[in-house]
């Protein structure tokens, strides 16, 4: 079982929401990640756990298909992709709210009583 977190490499809000999954998970495998960049679907095993941080798969079917590979937990900011998800009635673990940075957020999921 392997833990990995991919975070949006394009600002500091994705490094930082980074980096307090990888204090939570000292092992977890770091894949910075960006819109247009292929998603190493290879990596990703069934019994695995992915942290999806301040970035999310596009189009959405893909989040969904993530979702069916793993243990999914995606933490996200962004009102479009929150959009997506609502309409798509997927259940994913994670947290997703407008008005908070992803970093912020990623600490709220992994550290609620901190």
């Amino acid at each position: 079982m392997a833990q990995h977190v991919f975070y949006h490499s394009a600002d500091f809000d994705g490094y930082c929401s980074c980096a307090i999954v990888k204090h939570r998970f000292p092992k977890v495998a770091l894949h910075p990640i960006n819109y247009n960049q292929p998603f190493p679907w290879e990596i990703i095993k069934p019994e695995d756990t992915v942290y999806m941080v301040d970035f999310g798969l596009q189009p959405f079917e893909q989040m969904i298909r993530l979702n069916a590979s793993c243990r999914l937990v995606w933490i996200d900011h962004h009102i479009s992709a929150i959009e997506a998800w609502k309409a798509s009635g997927e259940a994913i673990l994670g947290k997703r709210e407008v008005g908070k940075g992803a970093c912020e957020l990623t600490w709220e999921y992994l550290y609620p009583d901190v």
